[in-house]
């Protein structure tokens, strides 16, 4: 019996671990043409020789194009939207069951491919509505919401429900249901006043909190084509390039990124917020989510985002921003230096300049 079990666990082990890492198209026919040379003992090309005739014919996809390749875990789709994870969901759910009488298994991979096929697919639908017209209306607190963003927050929950039945999930239009301990934290469309100016900086946020820990993070701006995505321990990375934080370690060179004025100033952060301003090289006004992909890929050293207690962040709006500038490298925390995503306020930098600037904040 026990020898049934070691091999059903290596069975699953091989499907969260090698089959989504299999080649694909000419990569495929290249490595049968190399195991065909090496089963009748003919010696493999030399290093920098064509290995396949095909290969001269690749032609290059742009960023964002979903032909990108990504590192370990951070999957792909073509951009015609043929799924090439469904297999490795399926293949979860069965390594899971396989392994529920042993040891725990790690399916961050598994779940950030699906937090990627979820955002392209809620992209898609947030994309029609961009370039077709949608109604704005006010929600209670007099921020917008259309149907793009309900729309797109129930394509994301019906794509990672199929995946992660188990799992519970927390919106921005919706709210939360399900599990707790293991959700999906969901924001379909974060930017939703550029959305509606037509801005295009704007961006699906998924991430995925285990325990109180986010271990994935996506962030997809369908307009641009950029996609972010971040493993806990797996690095962070832009379209399949690894990104790292600036290595500044002089305040006085430093960028300093801002979400706004007018919110900061009626906090009790604002004369902090002045010095770190006169300690800085240059400041910019980059609010929602991209003022930390560019933490993260090292063309700003700080950002804050400061608002009135109880009316600012609130966890969707920070859930994969957090995991994207860690694993890059940075470091995030409120504006008291706890690093959570349940603050009104919170700070991003290169890290060597954290301290520094959470000094100068603080009142």
């Amino acid at each position: 019996m026990e020898a049934v079990r070691q091999r059903a666990r290596a069975r699953a082990l091989a499907v969260l671990h090698r089959r989504a890492l299999q080649p694909r198209g000419h990569l495929a026919e290249a490595a049968r043409a190399l195991r065909g040379r090496r089963a009748h003992g003919a010696a493999p090309p030399e290093r920098g020789a064509r290995a396949h005739p095909r290969r001269a014919q690749r032609r290059r996809h742009p960023p964002g194009s979903g032909r990108g390749d990504l590192p370990d875990g951070h999957l792909r789709r073509d951009a015609g939207g043929r799924r090439r994870i469904g297999g490795l969901r399926a293949g979860a759910g069965r390594a899971r069951r396989a392994l529920s009488g042993g040891r725990a298994l790690d399916v961050s991979e598994a779940a950030l491919a699906a937090a990627v096929d979820a955002a392209r697919a809620a992209g898609r639908v947030a994309l029609k509505y961009y370039n077709a017209g949608f109604e704005v209306v006010l929600k209670p607190d007099a921020t917008p919401v259309t149907q793009a963003d309900r729309e797109a927050e129930r394509t994301i929950v019906e794509v990672l429900g199929r995946a992660f039945p188990e799992h519970g999930f927390l919106g921005e239009e919706f709210g939360g249901s399900g599990n707790v301990a293991t959700r999906w934290i969901i924001d379909p469309i974060d930017g939703t006043k550029n959305f509606v100016r037509h801005i295009p900086i704007w961006a699906t946020l998924i991430a995925l909190e285990e325990h109180g820990e986010i271990t994935v993070g996506v962030v997809h701006n369908p307009v641009t084509g950029e996609l972010y995505t971040a493993r806990r321990g797996g690095g962070a990375f832009l379209n399949g390039e690894r990104l790292r934080v600036s290595d500044e370690g002089d305040l006085g060179q430093a960028y300093l990124l801002h979400a706004g004025l007018r919110g900061a100033r009626t906090t009790r952060y604002w004369d902090g917020f002045m010095r770190l301003v006169d300690a800085t090289d240059r400041q910019r006004g980059f609010g929602d989510y991209i003022g930390y992909c560019l933490i993260a890929e090292g063309k700003a050293e700080i950002y804050a985002e400061i608002y009135p207690e109880g009316s600012g962040l609130k966890p969707w709006d920070l859930a994969p921003c957090k995991i994207l500038v860690e694993e890059a490298g940075g470091r995030f925390t409120d504006l008291e230096g706890r690093p959570t995503i349940h603050s009104s306020s919170a700070l991003a930098t290169n890290r060597r300049l954290h301290d520094a600037a959470l000094a100068l904040l603080r009142p």
